[in-house]
């Protein structure tokens, strides 16, 4: 998943949908460090997990992915947008400026 949701958001957003989850680091701080990690989201799973929990739970990470790409998308958007460049043009001289 993108480092544009921190496992707080993920984590409400997956309680929103009735998936209970574990955030944070999970007294694994050391480990998680070494990988580059802060904070991860846990399911919980275990035998007595219903297959539509774990559907939910993967729909919703989907969602947030596509949400994230759209985002992303749209920022880069503005971005070029922003950069285009304007002609200026000068009455006293043929040449062109270019902010």
């Amino acid at each position: 998943m993108s480092n544009s949701y921190g496992d707080k958001l993920i984590g409400q957003a997956l309680n929103k949908e009735g998936v209970a989850v574990q955030t944070g680091h999970h007294c694994v701080q050391p480990i998680l460090r070494r990988m580059s990690v802060e904070t991860t989201v846990r399911p919980p799973l275990a035998f007595y997990n219903k297959t539509e929990g774990v559907d939910i739970f993967i729909k919703t990470l989907w969602e947030l992915k596509k949400y994230d790409s759209k985002l992303k998308k749209l920022h880069h958007k503005i971005l070029l947008k922003m950069r285009k460049p304007t002609v200026i043009r000068c009455r006293f001289s043929p040449f062109y400026m270019v902010k």
